[in-house]
C-alpha cells in the first residue's frame, strides 16, 4: 500500500509540474517514475508513465519511432485501462499526424464518417479536424452547437481544457470575433498554465490560445501580452 500511495503522489506531482510548465523538474522525475512503476509492477502507473513519455516527445518534436510507441502503448492500455486507452490513443495520434501535416490527406475519410448517420464522433475533435481539412461549413455547424448558451453544454470534466483549446482554434479559423470574447473569458483563469489532456497530450501554453482569441476580438494589447507570456 505504501508503494502504491507513493507512486500516486509522484504521479500527481508530475501532472502538476506539467500543468505549470516546469519542464526541467518534470523531466527529472519522468524516468525514475517509469522505472519505479515497472519495478513494482504498478500496471496503472506504468501505463500512465508510457503516456507521459509520448506526450513529452510530442512536445519536443521527437518523431522517430513515436507512432510505433503510441500503438504499443494502446495495446498495453487495453490490458489495464481499456476505458482510457482508445481516447488517449486518438488524442496522441491526432496531435502526431497534425504536427507532421498529414491530416489534409484524411479529408475523404472525414467526409465518409460525417455522412454516416451511425457514426459517433466527438464533436470538438471533429470540428477541428474539419477545419484542418478545409470542411469549414461542417466545422461551423458543430461549433454553433457547442457554442449554445456560452458553451454551457461542454462538460466540466478532465476533457474541458482540451475542448476549450479545440473551440478556440476553430473559432479563430472561422473568424468568429463575438464567440472569441466568450471563449477568452472561459480560458482566462488558466492563463498561466499549460493546456492539454492530462497525461495524453500537452498543447503548450494556454496563453497562446488566449492571445489568438484576444487578437480576433480586436484587443491587440491583451493579445501581445499573452503571446509574450506564451513564449
Amino acid at each position: 500500500d505504501d508503494i502504491a500511495e507513493r507512486s500516486e503522489c509522484w504521479y500527481w506531482q508530475m501532472l502538476n509540474l506539467l500543468e505549470a510548465g516546469q519542464m526541467g523538474e518534470f523531466d527529472a522525475l519522468l524516468a525514475p517514475f517509469s522505472s519505479y512503476a515497472e519495478r513494482y509492477q504498478l500496471v496503472h502507473h506504468s501505463f500512465s508513465a508510457q503516456l507521459l513519455v509520448i506526450a513529452r516527445r510530442l512536445m519536443q518534436g521527437q518523431w522517430s519511432g513515436i507512432e510505433e510507441r503510441i500503438e504499443h502503448t494502446r495495446a498495453n492500455g487495453h490490458k489495464s485501462r481499456r476505458e482510457d486507452a482508445e481516447g488517449v490513443y486518438g488524442a496522441q495520434m491526432f496531435q502526431f499526424n497534425r504536427e507532421l501535416g498529414r491530416l489534409r490527406a484524411m479529408a475523404p475519410v472525414m467526409r465518409r464518417l460525417i455522412d454516416d448517420a451511425d457514426s459517433r464522433l466527438w464533436a470538438p475533435g471533429t470540428m477541428l479536424m474539419c477545419c484542418e481539412v478545409g470542411m469549414f461549413d461542417e466545422a461551423r455547424r458543430r461549433f454553433e452547437e457547442l457554442a449554445t448558451d456560452g458553451f454551457a453544454c461542454v462538460a466540466r470534466d478532465d476533457m474541458w481544457i482540451t475542448c476549450m483549446v479545440f473551440c478556440a482554434e476553430t473559432c479563430c479559423a472561422l473568424g468568429d470575433a463575438e464567440r472569441a470574447k466568450t471563449l477568452y473569458r472561459l480560458l482566462l483563469p488558466y492563463a498561466e498554465q499549460t493546456a492539454g489532456h492530462a497525461q495524453a497530450v500537452c498543447f503548450g501554453a494556454a496563453a497562446l490560445y488566449l492571445g489568438m482569441l484576444a487578437e480576433l476580438a480586436g484587443t491587440a494589447d491583451a493579445a501581445r501580452s499573452h503571446y509574450e507570456y506564451a513564449i
